[in-house]
């Protein structure tokens, strides 16, 4: 974030100027405060790159602004003006096109969907996301987000379900962790969420030690890398079991 924010303040104070580079710094310490949960200064990024975006008719940039202020109001429980942008942000990235973000406005829209209970629109998005993933060769650690995402659709399908329905959700859900904890091993916040879910897992089998063991995971390194929205998100996953 430090260097991110030097790079932009750089940009505007001295004499050479490139848009791209300027949206590029903004759009990943946008990034970087919406996954410490800072909102205030994520959706303070995002707005400058919304704006940029449109004035200068960089529809690239547009996208960022538009799916770091979805983020942001995902975070503060603003669902439906977390949907809007979103679905803005998707439009643009098809139309650049930006696969990458394609992926990570996807995977926080699903998210709404599920928070709203539409587990049927939530999935279909995520596995749409996921196709594009993989037929674009998109890595890092943004797939992570349709990844964790996916193994959260599939352990509330478990949840809505019994016997064998309930089992396949599950083993569903497990695959989509580990495929996260794979990825995770080059990218530590990773498994902050693959971690998590897996824990959840672990409970619905009847495993609670297991679960416990997962979760404290989760919550450590959510904790060494100031995650501090994710590690709340954790406790509250752990207490209402």
């Amino acid at each position: 974030v430090e260097y991110s924010l030097k790079a932009v303040d750089w940009l505007r104070k001295g004499g050479y100027w490139n848009l791209r580079v300027w949206g590029t710094c903004l759009r990943m310490a946008a990034m970087t405060m919406n996954s410490l949960g800072n909102f205030d200064e994520a959706l303070r990024h995002a707005l400058d790159l919304t704006k940029f975006g449109e004035d200068s008719n960089d529809r690239q940039i547009w996208c960022w602004g538009f799916a770091e202020q979805g983020v942001v109001q995902r975070g503060l429980g603003r669902i439906e003006e977390a949907i809007s942008n979103l679905q803005k942000a998707i439009d643009l990235a098809v139309d650049v096109p930006d696969y990458a973000y394609h992926l990570r406005a996807g995977a926080y829209l699903a998210d709404c969907h599920l928070l709203r209970g539409n587990f049927d629109r939530a999935r279909a998005l995520l596995e749409e996301c996921d196709l594009i993933g993989r037929q674009h060769k998109v890595i890092g650690p943004i797939y992570s987000f349709i990844i964790n995402g996916l193994a959260k659709a599939y352990v509330f399908a478990a949840e809505q379900n019994t016997g064998s329905a309930r089992a396949e959700w599950l083993k569903k859900a497990e695959k989509e962790s580990k495929r996260s904890l794979k990825l995770g091993k080059a990218f530590k916040y990773c498994r902050v969420d693959a971690m998590l879910h897996q824990g959840t897992c672990e409970w619905l089998y009847k495993r609670p030690a297991s679960a416990q063991k997962w979760w404290k995971k989760s919550a450590s390194i959510a904790e060494e890398i100031g995650m501090h929205y994710r590690l709340g998100m954790i406790h509250l996953e752990m207490g209402r079991r």
